[in-house]
């Protein structure tokens, strides 16, 4: 064989691996996506997740200060319908509301009976709830009537 007939027969010669080598592209590409929507997924996920949280913990506050108010007496301990938080701002999309029940207990010389309320904090533009319940003692009204009904002199 001459130098000739050598590069003939090397330009000539079709790479049998063509195939091959388009079959690992396409599993490449194929991984490449299955990835990408793995983190797509987890990304949205997460910032789900980081929503949740920072709402619940806006509710949480909303809850203790109309707790608060209850228990300093800037609020009636009655129960009242949803009501908006604020007219403008950020407190526009929320509402409260409180539900009061009477405790279960053993009333001792017929005492006043405490009262559990229940402060319910809503956004429903985003269909959130978050419900806050404390157990309170009758306002001074309450038990100053209920003890002298027993017979108690305070």
């Amino acid at each position: 064989m001459t130098n000739d007939e050598t590069r003939m027969t090397s330009q000539c010669q079709i790479p049998k691996a063509g195939g091959v080598i388009l079959l690992e592209v396409l599993f490449a590409l194929t991984l490449f996506f299955i990835a990408a929507g793995v983190v797509t997924g987890s990304l949205h996920t997460s910032m789900r997740a980081a929503t949740l949280v920072k709402m619940t913990a806006k509710a949480s506050d909303l809850a203790v200060t109309k707790l608060s108010e209850m228990q300093v007496g800037l609020q009636t301990i009655a129960d009242t319908g949803p009501t908006p938080w604020a007219t403008d701002g950020d407190l526009s999309q929320w509402t409260w509301q409180i539900a009061t029940t009477p405790v279960d207990s053993m009333v001792i010389l017929n005492g006043p009976t405490a009262l559990r309320v229940e402060i319910i904090i809503r956004k429903p533009s985003q269909d959130f709830t978050y419900r806050l319940t404390q157990v309170l003692p009758p306002t001074s009204d309450e038990s100053d009537s209920a003890t002298q009904s027993a017979g108690v002199v305070p």
